[in-house]
This record gives structure tokens, C-alpha cells and sequence, in this order.
């Protein structure tokens, strides 16, 4: 064997060596739990710690079992796991390929450490580091906690798929937890060439709100498409594409009927009722939104949301809002940076234009601004201008603050004002505790620019700083120079120098003025709390608007927190909040440690009003402590009188409270008294409550009623009633026009509510025999019937009700109703036969005398959310009487007539006087549904009262979208005749604002409808108006246009013609215009000439009348040209001056003053605002003729003035003292003669 021959077998025989090392090694490695274990230990050697084992059986190879795994990260967070079994395909790893083919994991715990600042990172990616495939997993017992609190538990997660960068394919997926379950049926796939189909169903409690729902998927290989149903907590649709190509074009659709906002927790309480319905395009580089939201009925309109994707910036441009409801638009631009660690991002807002309804905020608020709000979750910057206010005193706002997850800084918040303003600065912490240092000053701030109702003009200076520490609250509060007033209310007086520390809560005094009113705290120093509030309000109006009465008490609080003893008393008397009235109240309170709630309480009220019920006297007595307490309530009202008493214990140790309920009784006015037949016992105990049975009993008339609810929520009741009568609730509910009724109601049922919002049960009503009619005219039934029936069942997801009514006049009212299915599907039908309309009397008072009847049938279907109605439903000879308006309608026909698609169609005509009015639309049956209608009518009697006879001829259309309502067309007056001063409204002065009258009922703002309008109004030839000395006719034509908040305007012009009677003489209107501009109704241009001509003397004289509705302008004019004063003596008398006797010149005076009163009182004020000045043209008793008169208050009571005659020669001095708000003392010293006089003065 030569050399060469000699190496190379030694280097073969070197490589078979090295090779089978490598083969026995991976062979050990991978083959032998030795490997197993010795792998492990490297890897706890190259993470240093932060990865650890108990022990570990099995191989890499085959199937591994390690015990007692620890995994610890650098931000903190530790997963543990207490056994995991893995069986691994782990040549595929050679493929960039992680390939599980059996997973058994339990014991799962993760602990996520406190939130921090974000590090740099190579940011989150959907896209995983390799093609993960797990072909069998369960995870066991898994328990997910942040800083030690638990946040997520679950008993198992079962889950089988694929996950790459192209493709995304879930074969399985069972999850069980506490909090619910998730499950999925067949394939979920998104991935090209894949065809998958799946549903998942989600079952889940969070914070006490159950989620439930469905998600559908369905792919062919090009295209995914994802349907969503979420049935609780509000119903919810989506559905979804994407293209499984490299453009992924993709759509969306959310779809949410009108849902109260309180079944979402998180929304903020404010929020009443919100819809929302958003659709979608784009690809993988963008897109675009488009939809509407309606919270609290009011539309905002996303029109667009437009956005850019590059991979790694999100680009808005732009985020259009807007709302048909009101005017203005705004618009949000800006980046954020997805892959910066942190993410940043730089963001602008900006609006134009937008006047927010006094429905939404008050009052009518324009506002316009440009904000930017630039940085990250780390840091952040808010800066920008905005103003805001009523439209006629907007004021501007500045804002400039920089935050961190720790801290926020308010560099400058400054608002500025016509007449004053208020600047602020400061800082909030947020982290490790909420603390703050604030300072404010005011100067003539007027809060009403921005709160509706607080206008003011206040001065102040404001400093507080504190925080809020583990041993309770630790601050100061500085207030000083304060000054101005609030609601007409003076503050001048108010202070306060507080600390608070955690041991005393209250150091240092605080006093609040407002008007005649006083709130006093002041609080001694030293180790524990010993302080004295005092209550010394001579009006809760000078507090509280709409508000009245007074209080006056005194309470003391002593004591280290929380261990503090409150005792007091409170008396008030004329006590108001809109419908709601107090005569007077009577408190006396005492809490020896309110820690632990105990003490006496003794509440007395006498003359309550309130939720249509009025008692003479309520009374409320508790005592004891938290072991024993008691607590009895008794009334004595005009409708009920009502008593109870309720014994109480509550156990510290094992947290149940337990009472008993005794003594109900409840007596209506003129009916036999319902009394509690036994003791009722109610427990409480770890959120689960238990009512045993309650009977009240009338003799005959019986209702028992039980429940009980245990700690998940799940609730269970049953009721049982017999003979109710039917008057007792018209007792309850009567007005002005009480009502009666015969019969009674009878029934029984029992409901279980479920922890998942599941309902079970059933429950039945029988009604007897019986009628309703007004007390006033009992011989004429407003329903009448022989019986009536109702029964409803529930199990789960579907729901039945059955109404079956016979009716005394032989009709009927039957229905049949199914509700089923997660998706909430309808079913059934409704019969009617009423052959009498009468018990539309008793919805409203402005209709009477109904005649007709009403009857069909209609087939549901559809959804909850989506009802369809097929069918029609029409009446027959109606017809009836209103009486405001003096009408008498007849032959009426109605009819509604219902599709598969769920639309409406609304037909019908009605006739009054000599024209008939049809009416023709569609509707839907959603809350906001669009609607169309159609008014038409030819000479169609409006309004028959003695004061007015109008005809009309309507050709309207109404339609309404998004909840706005617009209106067009034309409306033609043909024939009227007016009498001006007959009409209603015309009579007595109504009371002064100022003056209180404490029965009248106050009522409710009722929020207008959002409504546009452009209407055509012609006047004709023949409407005739009568009235103030006016006779004459007026014709012409009016384009109105209504725009929501916004004034009505119009344009066009009405030409006046007639006759005018002023102090005995016919005034000709030669020419006579009312213009409008495109200005508001309510302020037309005016361009009148009345006339009179003197034919003996060759005189024309008469009055001018320009400027507007508001601001007229009134000038006298003659032919030929002469004095003012000489033109109005021929204009009163037809003389000139020097030809009157006195009789005359006392008309001629007369008619001065009230040119004074419309066109020189005006000048006159004008001049003494200018001076400092009260100044007017009125007329002076003291003189006998109208004077001009200039003045001043010298004190809130004194006022002194000076006059000048204006047409006769003559001074006068006038003082007059206010003595209270009744009396009143004046005096005048004119060159006529002296005179004083003590005026009384009340108002009704």
C-alpha cells in the first residue's frame, strides 16, 4: 500500500469514526432520556437561569415528559408549568417546519408583571417565525394572573391547525373555562387553495356581562368569507371577505340595531341608546369606512374614514364626521408609526362650523378648533386652539399638555372670554399614586358659555395639591378673591383654607355664598377629624336650577378615618325639583361609626308630589346597629296610604345578612286595604338573595309573590294572584279625568332567568269581564269586553305568547307569537276585529268622539331586530272630533299593508270640511327605519274656531333618513278668515318669570325633532285678517327653510292690504310689505305706509313703518312736508296744533307716547347706555304728559331719576326706595306740584 493509499484510508477510517460519534451522539441525544435531560440542562446554562425543570422522563426523539417547568422573562412575567408531554415530529424542524403530534400540557399558570415602559423590540408580526402544525394538543388547567390578580382561568384547550405566513387553517378548537366555552365545528381556513368550512360558538362571562354568539366560515381556495351573529349583549351582526391572493381585497359589515347602551358596561353612563351600522373596502394597502352611529338619537355619519397601509404606517386621510342633525363637519389626518417601539404616532382634529342643539348640550353651542396630538404610549403632546359658546358670546380655548403613563402635565388651559376668562396649570399623577397640583384664576368667567344654565361672570383664585395615600386622602385647598355672580346669584364671601390629612379629614374653615345662601365646614386641628357643617340655604334655587325651597341643618364629624361618628339635623320647607314637591322635611341622623353602619335615623316628610302619587305624610325610622337593626316606613297619600316595617342582622363572620319584612299594607283610596297575611324572610349572602313568600291579602284579592337569586346571577320567581282588581290600577294612574274600571285580573306563574341570561318558565293573566270609561261620562265604554287571556312560555332560546280577548261588542283581538333561535327568529300572527275606536280617547285629550272600526290580520316574520309583517290591518268609517281645532272629521280610511321584505304601506283619506286629504308611504318597522310619506289635499278644512276658519291645499312629502326628517313641498292657503284677538293665547298677561307659583306644573323640554325643511306657502286672494285694529287681507308667497338647529328662514314677500283704525281714524295701507330675505321667520323686513288723507285741508299724513319684526323703525311723513309733532296732530285729529282744545290735546298726547314707545324710548335707552344710565320715554303722572327720563340706581334699593316733559314745558324728580319685595316708597318733586305714594305690589 503506497503513502497515498495509507492516507486516505486513514482518513476514511477518521470520517466513519467522526460520523458514527455523530450518529451515537444524535442517536443519544435524541434516543435516550439521558439526551432528553442533558438538552434541557444546556438550556437552562444558556438562559441563565431564567428557564428551569424539576425533572424530565422520556425522549426528544419520541415523547418527552418534563416536569415542573419555570420560564421567566426580562420584563418579569413567569410561566409555570407542572407537567408537559409533547410528542414531536422533530426532523420536520430540517423544513423550517415545528410539527407537534401530540401535546398533553397541564397546570398552566402565567403571572404578567406590572405594565412599564416599552422597551425596543423587533415589534409584533401576525407572521410566525416558522410553519407551526399541532395535530392533537389539550392544555389543562391554565390560570392567568396580573400582579397576583387573577385576569383569565380555563380548565381545558383542546385546538388542532396549521399556522404560516400564508396560510391560517383551525381544525379544532374546544375551550372550557369558568367564564364559559368556545367550540368550533368543522374548518376554519383562511388560506389560498384551502377549502374550509367551520362555525364556532362563544359562550362567555366577563365582568358579569355574557357574551354569546356564532361565527361562520366558509372558503373555495380564493376567497374567505366570515359571518359573525352576536346575540348577547346586544345583537350584533358582521360579515366579512378577504381575498386569499397578494392584494387581499377585503369588505366588512357591522350591522347593530338600536340597543341600550347599559347591557355594555364599559360604555359611559351618559350614553343611552346606541346603533351602529359601518361597511367597508380595501386591500392590503388600505381602505375605506363608511356608516352611521346614532347614540341617544342623535347621527353621526362617518363620511369617509379613509386609510393607508404600507407595512409599516397607518395613514388617515382623512376620518370625515358629520351629523345630519346639526351643521359643521370634522376631520381627523394623521400617522401612526405600527412597527416604532414604542408605537407613535402624530394625529390632527380638526372641525368647522358645527353648532351642537340645545337636546344634546343644553343649549345651542357653536364651536369650531385644531387640535394635534403627537408622541407615544411613553410620551405625549396635546396642543391646539378651540372655541366654543352660545353663538352671540363664543369664547376661545387654549390647551397645551404633555403626558407620560405616570403624569400628565397642564402646562396652560386658558379660556378667554368677551368680557373676562379663566386660566389654569398644574399637573395629575397617575402612577405609583393619583396625586395633584392645581391653580386657576378667574376673572368675569361666565360658566354658562359652555354649561347651559350657569351663566355668570366669576372671579377667583384657586390652589389645590394632594394625593391620595395608603392611610386615605392628604390635600389642601386654597379659594380666595372670590367675587361676581352665578346664576344671578352673589358669591362675594365665599372661601375656603382646607387640609385634609388621613387622620383629619377636614382642617381650616370653608364658607359658600351664593344669593342669600350659606354652606359652612370648619374642622379644629389635631390628631382626629372634629369638624361642623352648616346648612344655611334660604333658596336650593340658589344652588340647584329649576330648584326651590329651603334648608337649614347643622352636622358634626369627629373621629380618625374610617372610624368616624356623623350626627345631625336637616329642616327644610317648599322643597322643589320640577314635578317633585316637598312641603317640608324633618331629618335627625346619627351614625356613631360609619365603618360600621348603625345609628338612628328619623325622616319626616309632609305634602310630597312625586311620580303622580301625593301623600299627606311619609315617615322613615331606622335604629340599631349592624347586628340588629330596624328600619319602618309609613305614608299616608290621597291615592294609597302604605306601611312596612323591616327587622334586619348582619353577620360579620360569615357575611350574610338576614331579615324579616313585616306589616306591608297597602290601602287605595276607597277600596279595601292589601295587608301582609305573614312575615316574609329575606337573606343575603355572597351576592345570592333569598325573598320567601310574600302574601298581601284584600279578603278576596290575593297576591303572593316569592324569589330567589344565587351568586352567578341566576334568578328564580313565582306569582300567584287572584281578583286584582282592575280599578286599583286605574286608581293609581288617574289624571285630570280619572278613570274607571269593572273586572278583575287573575293569575299565576313561575320564571327562571339564568346565569347565561337563559329564561325558562311561564306565566298566565285572566281578565273577567269588565270596561274602562272616564269618570266623567260612564255611559260611553272606552273598551268594553268579556274576557281576555294572556299566557307566555319560555324555554331557553324560544319564547311563545298567546293573547286571545272577546269583546262586549262582539269583536275580537287574538295573537299568536314565537320567538326562536340564537338569531331571535319571529313567527306568528296578529287577528283584530275592534268595531269600536273610542279607547283612542283615552291616549290623548286633543281628539273625542271616535267612530269606526279597525281590523285584519298579520303574519311575522323576520327577527327581533328585523320583524317582517305581511298583511293589512284597515279601518273603516272613522271619524272624530278636535276640538282646539274646531274640526269634525269624517268617512276616514286607513289601511296598512305589510311585505315579506318587512317594508310598510300606509294608505288613506280622510275628509274635512269640503276636501279630503290622502295620504300615501311606506315605512319599516327598526326605530329608525327610512320613511316616505305623501300629504296631498284640495281645500281641506284645517282649523273651524270661532276666532279662525283656514283652508288649505297640502301637496307635502316627508321622508325621513339616519333620524333626520326632511320635508318638502307646497302648501296653498287658499281662504282664511282671522279675528287676531280671539285666537288662542291672545288673553291675560301670563305671570312674570320671576314669579313662583308653586302649583303650576312645570314641563319637561321636549327635545325637538331633527328636521329639514323647504316648503313652498302661497297665500291667496281670500285670506282675510281681522284684529288690533287691523282689517284688511293679506296674499303673497313664502319659500320657508328649516334646518336642524338652526332658526327657520324664508324668502318671498306677503303684501298687506286694508285698513288700520289708531285713535279713532281709518288708516289706509297704501302700501304695505312684509319681505323676507332669507331671514327668520320671526324677524321679516317691513315696509308698511298707512295713510290718511285730509281732503279740506290738502293734507296727506301717516306713518312709515321700516327696519324688521324685531327692531321696527316708525316715522311720520306728511304731503306737504312739515314738524313731526304738527304731522301727528293731523294724523290723530285731522287739526293742526293750534287749532286743538284739550280734549284733543290729550289724544294727541297719548299718541306721543306710544310713538315714543315703539321708536323713541328706543333712542332713549340707547343714549343712557352710552351715559351709565336707566333712560326711557314713558309717561309721567307728575307731569301729565310723556317725559324723558334719565336715572340711576344709587344702592340695590335706591333709585334716583330726572325727567323732561317731552310736549309739555316741565321737570320732574323722582326717588323711590324699595322697602321689601311688596313695598315700595316714592316721591316726586315736579314743577306741577309734589306727590308720595307707598305701592304694594304681588303678582298672580
Amino acid at each position: 500500500m503506497t503513502r497515498a493509499h495509507k492516507w486516505l484510508a486513514g482518513i476514511g477510517v477518521a470520517i466513519i469514526a467522526l460520523t458514527a460519534a455523530v450518529v451515537i451522539a444524535l442517536a443519544w441525544l435524541l434516543y435516550t432520556p439521558s439526551g432528553l435531560r442533558f438538552a434541557l440542562d444546556r438550556g437552562v446554562a444558556m438562559m441563565h437561569g431564567q428557564f428551569t425543570y424539576a425533572s424530565a422522563s422520556g425522549t426528544l426523539a419520541g415523547e418527552a415528559s418534563i416536569d415542573g417547568l419555570s420560564y421567566r422573562d426580562d420584563s418579569g412575567d413567569v410561566l409555570r408549568v407542572e407537567r408537559a408531554t409533547l410528542d414531536l415530529q422533530l426532523w420536520a424542524l430540517l423544513g423550517h417546519r415545528l410539527h407537534v403530534r401530540k401535546a398533553r400540557i397541564d397546570g398552566i399558570t402565567l403571572n404578567l408583571a406590572p405594565s412599564r415602559s416599552m422597551q425596543a423590540s423587533s415589534g409584533f408580526s401576525l407572521q410566525p417565525p416558522l410553519t407551526i402544525v399541532l395535530d392533537d394538543t389539550l392544555l389543562t388547567h391554565i390560570a392567568v394572573s396580573k400582579n397576583g390578580k387573577p385576569t383569565f382561568a380555563a380548565d381545558s384547550l383542546a385546538i388542532a391547525g396549521l399556522w404560516s405566513s400564508r396560510r391560517l387553517v383551525i381544525q379544532q378548537l374546544a375551550l372550557r373555562a369558568p367564564s364559559g366555552s368556545a367550540d368550533l365545528e368543522g374548518t376554519l381556513a383562511i388560506a389560498r387553495g384551502y377549502r374550509g368550512r367551520g362555525k364556532a360558538t362563544i359562550d362567555w362571562t366577563q365582568d358579569g356581562t355574557r357574551y354569546t354568539g356564532t361565527l361562520t366560515s366558509q372558503s373555495d381556495g380564493k376567497v374567505a368569507r366570515l359571518t359573525a351573529t352576536f346575540t348577547a349583549p346586544v345583537h350584533t351582526d358582521v360579515h366579512a371577505s378577504v381575498a386569499l391572493d397578494k392584494n387581499r381585497n377585503w369588505t366588512v359589515k357591522l350591522e347593530a340595531p338600536c340597543f341600550d347602551a347599559r347591557a355594555l358596561p364599559a360604555l359611559p353612563a351618559s350614553l343611552k341608546t346606541l346603533a351602529l351600522d359601518l361597511s367597508g373596502t380595501g386591500d392590503i394597502h388600505g381602505g375605506k369606512l363608511t356608516g352611521s352611529v346614532v347614540a341617544n338619537d342623535t347621527t353621526l355619519l362617518l363620511d369617509p374614514a379613509q386609510f393607508r397601509y404600507d407595512g409599516n404606517t397607518l395613514t388617515l386621510d382623512p376620518l370625515r364626521l358629520h351629523s345630519p342633525q346639526f351643521p359643521g363637519s370634522a376631520n381627523i389626518t394623521g400617522t401612526v408609526q405600527l412597527i416604532a417601539t414604542p408605537m407613535t404616532f402624530a394625529l390632527d382634529a380638526k372641525w368647522t362650523g358645527v353648532q351642537l342643539p340645545p337636546e344634546l348640550v343644553g343649549q345651542t353651542l357653536a364651536t369650531h378648533g385644531d387640535v394635534h396630538l403627537a408622541g407615544n404610549i411613553d410620551r405625549f403632546a396635546l396642543t391646539g386652539a378651540l372655541a366654543i359658546g352660545p353663538p352671540d358670546r363664543i369664547a376661545n380655548l387654549q390647551v397645551d399638555l404633555a403626558g407620560t403613563p405616570q403624569t400628565i402635565d397642564l402646562r396652560a388651559l386658558r379660556l378667554v372670554q368677551k368680557d373676562g376668562g379663566l386660566d389654569a396649570s398644574g399637573s395629575i399623577g397617575l402612577q405609583p399614586r393619583v396625586s395633584w397640583k392645581i391653580d386657576a384664576v378667574a376673572k368675569r368667567f361666565d360658566p354658562g358659555a359652555i354649561l347651559a344654565g350657569w351663566n355668570g361672570a366669576l372671579d377667583f383664585d384657586l390652589a389645590t395639591q394632594g394625593a391620595l395615600t395608603p392611610k386615605g386622602p392628604e390635600a389642601t385647598l386654597k379659594l380666595e378673591k372670590v367675587g361676581g355672580t352665578l346664576r344671578g346669584r352673589n358669591l362675594a364671601g365665599s372661601k375656603a383654607d382646607l387640609k385634609v390629612a388621613p387622620g383629619n379629614l377636614l382642617q381650616g374653615s370653608l364658607l359658600l355664598v351664593a344669593g342669600n345662601s350659606r354652606i359652612q365646614a370648619y374642622g379644629k386641628s389635631g390628631s382626629q377629624t372634629d369638624a361642623t357643617i352648616a346648612l344655611d340655604i334660604a333658596s336650593l334655587g340658589d344652588w340647584l336650577p329649576n330648584a326651590s325651597g329651603k334648608l337649614h341643618g347643622r352636622f358634626s364629624v369627629k373621629g380618625r378615618w374610617p372610624k368616624l361618628a356623623v350626627a345631625g339635623r336637616l329642616q327644610g320647607s317648599g322643597l322643589g325639583d320640577g314635578a317633585r314637591k316637598v312641603d317640608a322635611l324633618q331629618l335627625a341622623a346619627t351614625i356613631p361609626n360609619i365603618a360600621q353602619p348603625g345609628g338612628d335615623l328619623d325622616l319626616t316628610l309632609h305634602g310630597v308630589h312625586a311620580a303622580g302619587l301625593d301623600f299627606d305624610s311619609v315617615q322613615l325610622k331606622g335604629s340599631g346597629t349592624a347586628v340588629s337593626h330596624h328600619l319602618s316606613l309609613h305614608a299616608t297619600g290621597k291615592q294609597v296610604i302604605a306601611a312596612l316595617a323591616l327587622q334586619g342582622s348582619w353577620q360579620a363572620t360569615t357575611k350574610r345578612w338576614s331579615g324579616t319584612l313585616s306589616g306591608v299594607e297597602l290601602a287605595p283610596q276607597g277600596m279595601p286595604a292589601w295587608r301582609q297575611q305573614q312575615s316574609s324572610a329575606i337573606t343575603w349572602q355572597n351576592g345570592a338573595l333569598t325573598v320567601s313568600q310574600l302574601c298581601l291579602s284584600a279578603g278576596t284579592p290575593r297576591l303572593c309573590l316569592s324569589a330567589n337569586r344565587d351568586a352567578k346571577g341566576a334568578l328564580n320567581a313565582k306569582y300567584d294572584l287572584e281578583h286584582l282588581p282592575l280599578q286599583l290600577l286605574a286608581t293609581l294612574a288617574s289624571g285630570a279625568d280619572p278613570l274607571q274600571a269593572s273586572g278583575d285580573i287573575s293569575g299565576n306563574g313561575q320564571l327562571a332567568l339564568g346565569s347565561n341570561g337563559a329564561l325558562n318558565g311561564n306565566a298566565n293573566l285572566d281578565v273577567g269581564a269588565g270596561s274602562i270609561v272616564y269618570s266623567s261620562n260612564p255611559g260611553q265604554p272606552l273598551l268594553a269586553w268579556t274576557s281576555l287571556n294572556a299566557n307566555a312560555t319560555a324555554s331557553g332560546a324560544n319564547q311563545h305568547v298567546r293573547l286571545q280577548g272577546a269583546l262586549s261588542d262582539g269583536g275580537h283581538i287574538n295573537g299568536d307569537v314565537s320567538v326562536s333561535g340564537a338569531n331571535h327568529a319571529l313567527q306568528g300572527s296578529i287577528n283584530a276585529d275592534l268595531r269600536s275606536l273610542a279607547f283612542l280617547e283615552a291616549l290623548s285629550p286633543e281628539i273625542a268622539n271616535v267612530h269606526g272600526s279597525l281590523g285584519g290580520t298579520l303574519t311575522l316574520a323576520g327577527t327581533l331586530s328585523a320583524p317582517q309583517f305581511q298583511g293589512r290591518i284597515q279601518t273603516q268609517g272613522f271619524s272624530a272630533e278636535l276640538p282646539r281645532a274646531g274640526l269634525k272629521l269624517h268617512n276616514g280610511q286607513f289601511a296598512i299593508n305589510g311585505d315579506a321584505q318587512g317594508h310598510l304601506a300606509i294608505t288613506g283619506q280622510i275628509t274635512s270640511g269640503n276636501g279630503v286629504l290622502h295620504i300615501d308611504g311606506s315605512t319599516g318597522l327598526a326605530a329608525n327605519a327610512p320613511l316616505s310619506l305623501a300629504i296631498k289635499g284640495d281645500n281641506v278644512l284645517v282649523m273651524d274656531i270661532p276666532a279662525a276658519r283656514v283652508v288649505a291645499s297640502p301637496d307635502l312629502h316627508i321622508a325621513r333618513n339616519h333620524g333626520v326628517f326632511t320635508m318638502t313641498g307646497s302648501v296653498a292657503i287658499p281662504g282664511a278668515s282671522i279675528e287676531i284677538e280671539k285666537l288662542p293665547g291672545q288673553g291675560p298677561a301670563k305671570a312674570s318669570p320671576d314669579v313662583v307659583i308653586v302649583d303650576e306644573p312645570r314641563e319637561k323640554p321636549v327635545a325637538p325633532l331633527a328636521v329639514t325643511a323647504d316648503i313652498s306657502v302661497r297665500l291667496g286672494d281670500h285670506v282675510k285678517v281681522q284684529g288690533y285694529g287691523f282689517q284688511g287681507s293679506v296674499h303673497g308667497q313664502l319659500a320657508v327653510r328649516v334646518r336642524p338647529g338652526a332658526a327657520a328662514t324664508g324668502r318671498g314677500e306677503i303684501l298687506v292690504d286694508g285698513k288700520y283704525q289708531a285713535y279713532g281714524q281709518d288708516l289706509s295701507i297704501s302700501d304695505g310689505r312684509v319681505l323676507f330675505a332669507g331671514t327668520r321667520l320671526d324677524n321679516p323686513g317691513l315696509d308698511i305706509r298707512a295713510v290718511r288723507n285730509i281732503r279740506s285741508q290738502q293734507v296727506t299724513v301717516g306713518l312709515r313703518i321700516g327696519g324688521t319684526a324685531m327692531h321696527p323703525a316708525l316715522t311720520i311723513f306728511s304731503d306737504p312736508a312739515m314738524q313731526q309733532a304738527e304731522a301727528l296732530s293731523y294724523l290723530v285729529t285731522g287739526r293742526p296744533l293750534q287749532d286743538l282744545n284739550s280734549g284733543q290735546g290729550s289724544t294727541l298726547n297719548t299718541a306721543a307716547q306710544a310713538l315714543g314707545g315703539l321708536a323713541g324710548n328706543r333712542i332713549a335707552k340707547s343714549i343712557g347706555s352710552r351715559l351709565g344710565l336707566q333712560a326711557d320715554v314713558s309717561n309721567s303722572e307728575a307731569l301729565g304728559t310723556s317725559a324723558f327720563t334719565a336715572g340711576k340706581y344709587l344702592s340695590p334699593r335706591l333709585f334716583l331719576s330726572y325727567g323732561v316733559g317731552l310736549f309739555t314745558p316741565g321737570q320732574v324728580i323722582t326717588l323711590r326706595y324699595t322697602l321689601n319685595r311688596f313695598l315700595q316708597f316714592e316721591a316726586e318733586n315736579a314743577t306741577t306740584g309734589n306727590r308720595a305714594s307707598l305701592n304694594y305690589r304681588i303678582e298672580k
